[in-house]
């Protein structure tokens, strides 16, 4: 029951990788974490 709280008060979609991955493609929608913060300075 925990996890179904979180998935939807957080709006991610709750499933397989498989399932997470092509939902993202078909939406256009990323529903994965990303890393947190700022982007950090390319090195040239």
């Amino acid at each position: 029951m925990k996890e179904i709280k979180y998935f939807t008060t957080t709006g991610r979609a709750l499933g397989s990788e498989q399932f997470v991955g092509e939902m993202e493609q078909k939406l256009q929608r990323r529903f994965t974490l990303k890393s947190p913060g700022r982007p950090g300075k390319k090195k040239e």
